[in-house]
């Protein structure tokens, strides 16, 4: 009977066993692209057709070549192995170039390779190197403390037994977390008498390391598990600070450098109360080898030469935009609930972009010259945080500026002359001299002032006090030298959306201003000289004078409608309407207007309550059949001519041979090819190899680089090109990620964005030109560049339809025109969109977007993906697929199904030709797109395509097969035992 019983328990054990595993395998077969990405698995190969005796009898093309691999479809390891390599120096060289110096008070930095030096903070051990999110995570990995003590570059000897304290905490389970709204920093019991103790033989410097760490799905908090913002300084870090300075005020610690590892602007000022003597901000340094960057750049071997992607406020919640960031329901949500066909969470959440353009430092200038020149109220107590004295004031909320940087060496810079070319572009020319002594490189930033008068105040154009159009970086230059910059910038930049009466792009009439600085601020200061003013002060609070010299200026006489009221491809016009709260409710929402800041500063959230129109417009996705539509049957769908995706290389968007080789898709391939899932799979009718597709913004394709908005805090076109070329060397010579999904290109509306780290800038013209040459360098080397999360996608929370209000001229001028760059001077050949509603229509569904905006007015001929489909249940199929999105992403299994099922039914159930027609639209699409990729490197007309099925899924089969075999033996063995057991009790 025991043996019975121990029989029939481990029968039911191996039965558990393969119900786990078969579910398992439902899974990696409904995933299969994804796996086989992975794996670096074909599902399909090319054989020679009938008549074709040799492969020497076939040319192979190769259309994208690399400088590291001589046969691109076969590269050696060695060969591959040389580009890692290269990767691997350039990660480094970006996070030398990235990481930005805000204080060095009497030269704290560089120090001495070699010192001793003792490593606080929690982040030691366990720094931050990428946000959780997609991209790269393999190369070359390279720790905080291993960088450190490398003898290669700083060679410091480190105080182990603080190191190991910190190491007891993080295998307790210490860690940074969303969840529980936690910093993870160590608390003060850490810092024993013992620890104590060890100070004084590790006193060069005390080296902290602060961090924070945003995630896809999880915003930071603007108040936190201690109720205060996450990006402030917490207990435990003033606890460990205070322990630092006591030491040094003991004259153990003989410098305190502080490095901010984190993505997002922490509040800084305060560390001024602990004897800090210098800040370097680091960022994300990826999971590379960027540290070694930071550890060149501490003992001087490379002088910093990063500038500020973003504003840092003294107070992380003084932006405007902050008002109206996060969670907010409609006040009447059971009504919204009730009255939507949709999931209720998908559609009861909102969020009101209030500022309009004002975002980070828009808002923190604009104000300041209002201030200045006594207009506008902007002394008033609304928006203050820092300000003393009842009034706003500049260096009070503000740390340091938009664009600010320090040096081991100092710079000046000369503006010499400006030039309008006659083509729709100016040039200003002057130098830079190195005045310091030691080598080093030096940004040049070119701002500009557009005239706010009457028209503009009257119509509602909002405008910036000053606004980035050019920047450029130097090269090295050696102490003593003077090297002449050019910046050539398109005049566009220094139009203005008129969204209430031109409804289009102005060259407003009046007096325009631009100016060479040091950062925003400064560059404004400059234009206040020229304007004569007085009173101006620095972000610290020093009165400055401004330099007239820095500054070009010249008037238009007259207001211009026309110059820009139409790209090359078509007409720009009004098309966000519905996106304005107030186009729904009168008076729904008071934008942010520098004719009166106190009386428009958004003091508190937006409340909305929805009107039956407004939850009606939620559940959009009632597509239905047009009255003179054609029969889907009428469609020539399938029909063979022999054309293969081979002969379409090189062919225009508009050959007419692309309707011919689109004709020979069968109808239910026409659907499955909208239906991604880590890419599409083999198209034997067209001679199609499966597709593959990656992520994401820090890598693709094996190597992870710094973070991107490290990489855009170089402020160097050289190096986002560089980026863009190594990773597309990464997509080519892994034969995989055909079309990717990057770079990020939304904007830090505020300094919370969970995805901040992986976008570039608070800044639409910094992102404009940085994702240009990026996406340019990737597409040379023949990877479609996907820019995501097209647009407005500025929250994780709740972003998966949360309904994104604001008015046209910020969302053109903000959102839009960070990501414009990518399509109309990158050539992005494809894009993904993003999870939010723009107003009350989901992205996916807009066609007014897609088609108006992306495809009329930018001339965009590549493919639209969604962000992960999955099973939302506002992303409606057909309404998508009719309104400009091309494609869905991870839709496997049952979300594929379904999503098919969907399709199929539309067509068949209504005989709606149009659907039939606009797949083979989006089709054309689609393989345009992959006919530009590395796709076709050694695809040749002499082949066929026959599919294969991938090694792994018949060792999973069999091993199921095995499982299923072994529990039936086991089970009728119990069987047998069982009647014996009965036979013997007869007996």
């Amino acid at each position: 009977m025991q043996k019975n019983n121990l029989l029939r328990g481990f029968t039911s054990v191996v039965a558990f066993v393969e119900a786990v595993a078969l579910g398992l395998s439902f899974a990696a077969f409904d995933n299969a692209a994804v796996i086989n990405n992975a794996l670096g698995v074909s599902t399909s190969k090319l054989v020679l057709k009938d008549g074709i005796q040799s492969e020497d009898d076939v040319e192979k093309p190769q259309y994208f070549t690399s400088d590291f691999a001589q046969d691109v479809n076969n590269p050696t390891e060695a060969e591959i192995a040389a580009k890692n390599e290269a990767v691997a120096a350039f990660v480094e060289q970006e996070e030398e170039e990235g990481a930005v110096l805000l204080q060095n008070s009497n030269n704290a930095l560089p120090l001495a390779a070699g010192s001793k030096v003792t490593l606080f903070g929690q982040a030691t051990v366990n720094p931050y190197m990428k946000g959780n999110s997609g991209g790269g995570s393999g190369g070359t990995q390279v720790t905080y403390v291993d960088a450190l003590t490398d003898p290669e570059r700083a060679g410091f000897q480190v105080n182990q037994t603080l190191i190991d304290a910190y190491k007891a905490l993080d295998a307790g389970g210490l860690k940074r977390s969303s969840s529980t709204r936690t910093i993870g920093e160590a608390p003060k019991s850490v810092y024993t008498d013992e620890v104590k103790a060890t100070f004084q033989n590790y006193s060069d410097a005390a080296i902290v390391i602060l961090a924070r760490e945003g995630a896809e799905s999880n915003d930071l908090y603007t108040k936190d598990s201690e109720g205060i913002s996450e990006l402030a300084l917490h207990q435990d870090e003033k606890d460990m600070l205070e322990v630092v300075k006591q030491y040094k005020d003991q004259g153990v610690f003989k410098k305190v450098i502080v490095l901010l590892n984190s993505g997002h602007p922490m509040e800084v000022k305060e560390l001024a109360n602990y004897g800090v003597d210098a800040i370097l901000l680091i960022g994300g340094p990826g999971q590379s080898t960027g540290f070694r960057g930071v550890s060149d750049l501490l003992v001087g071997n490379v002088s910093p030469s990063g500038r500020l992607v973003d504003t840092y406020a003294s107070n992380s919640l003084s932006a405007p935009a902050t008002v109206n960031f996060g969670e907010f329901t409609y006040t009447n949500s059971s009504d919204v609930a009730k009255g939507m066909t949709d999931n209720a969470s998908e559609g009861q959440y909102y969020v009101v972009q209030a500022e309009g353009i004002y975002v980070g430092y828009k808002y923190y200038e604009t104000r300041y010259e209002d201030l200045i020149l006594g207009q506008g109220g902007a002394d008033a107590n609304v928006g203050i945080w820092d300000s003393q004295g009842g009034s706003w004031n500049y260096a009070d909320e503000v740390s340091y500026p938009f664009g600010y940087g320090l040096s081991y060496t100092t710079f000046t810079q000369t503006m010499d002359g400006t030039t309008d070319n006659g083509d729709g572009t100016m040039t200003v020319k002057g130098t830079v001299t190195n005045t310091g002594s030691v080598a080093g490189k030096s940004v040049v930033e070119l701002y500009a002032q557009t005239p706010y008068g009457d028209y503009e105040k009257e119509n509602n154009v909002e405008k910036s006090a000053v606004q980035l159009v050019g920047f450029t970086k130097t090269d090295l230059v050696e102490p003593g030298q003077t090297v002449d910059y050019e910046i050539t910038f398109d005049k566009y930049f220094l139009a203005s959306y008129d969204y209430t009466n031109a409804k289009g792009y102005i060259m407003s009439q009046g007096d325009y201003y631009l100016a060479v600085g040091d950062n925003a601020h400064d560059a404004l200061n400059n234009i206040l000289a020229k304007k004569q003013a007085t009173g101006m002060y620095d972000e610290n609070g020093n009165a400055v004078n401004g330099d007239a010299n820095k500054v070009y200026t010249w008037n238009e006489a007259a207001l211009d409608t026309e110059t820009y009221k139409s790209t090359e491809y078509g007409e720009v016009t009004n098309r966000l309407d519905e996106a304005d709260l107030n186009h729904w409710i009168e008076n729904g929402v008071t934008y942010l207007s520098r004719k009166d800041w106190a009386g428009t500063y958004p003091q508190q959230a937006t409340q909305i309550t929805a009107t039956d129109e407004m939850i009606a417009k939620l559940c959009d996705g009632n597509y239905t059949k047009a009255e003179d539509a054609p029969s889907a049957l009428s469609i020539p769908v399938g029909v063979d001519s022999g054309i293969q995706l081979a002969d379409m290389y090189g062919l225009d968007y508009d050959d007419p041979l692309w309707e011919t080789f689109i004709n020979q898709i069968p109808l239910a391939d026409l659907i499955a090819n909208t239906m991604e899932n880590g890419g599409i799979g083999e198209n034997l009718s067209i001679g199609s190899p499966a597709t593959s597709n990656g992520d994401g913004p820090d890598g693709i394709a094996g190597n992870a680089y710094v973070n991107e908005s490290v990489a855009a805090a170089s402020w160097s076109k050289d190096m986002l090109a560089k980026r863009g070329y190594y990773m597309g060397e990464d997509a080519l010579l892994a034969k995989s990620a055909h079309e990717v999904w990057c770079p990020g290109v939304d904007t830090h509306r505020t300094p919370f964005g969970g995805r901040n780290f992986e976008y570039y800038s608070e800044d639409p013209i910094l992102a404009y030109e940085l994702s240009a040459v990026q996406t340019a360098e990737m597409e040379a080397k023949g990877v479609s560049v996907g820019p995501k999360h097209f647009f407005a996608n500025d929250q994780e929370t709740w972003r998966t339809g949360v309904s994104t209000f604001g008015n046209e001229q910020g969302f053109r001028e903000i959102q839009l025109r960070a990501f414009e760059g990518a399509f109309t001077k990158g050539g992005a050949s494809s894009v993904m969109t993003a999870f939010n509603r723009v107003g009350l229509t989901w992205v996916g569904h807009s066609s007014d977007i897609q088609d108006g905006i992306l495809r009329g007015e930018w001339g965009f001929q590549g493919f639209v993906i969604t962000d992960a489909a999955g099973v939302n249940s506002y992303m409606h199929s057909v309404d998508a697929l009719m309104n400009g999105t091309d494609m869905f992403c991870y839709t496997s299994g049952a979300a594929g199904d379904s999503r098919t099922k969907e399709i199929n039914a539309a067509i068949r159930e209504t005989d709606d030709g149009n659907i039939v027609e606009q797949l083979k639209e989006i089709n054309h699409r689609i393989f345009y797109t992959y006919a530009h990729t590395h796709l076709m490197n050694g695809l040749a007309s002499a082949y066929d395509i026959v599919s294969v099925t991938p090694w792994w899924q018949p060792v999973i089969l069999g091993g199921n097969i095995a499982l299923i075999v072994i529990t039936a033996g086991l089970y009728a063995l119990f069987l047998v035992n069982e009647k014996k057991k009965k036979t013997k009790e007869v007996k």
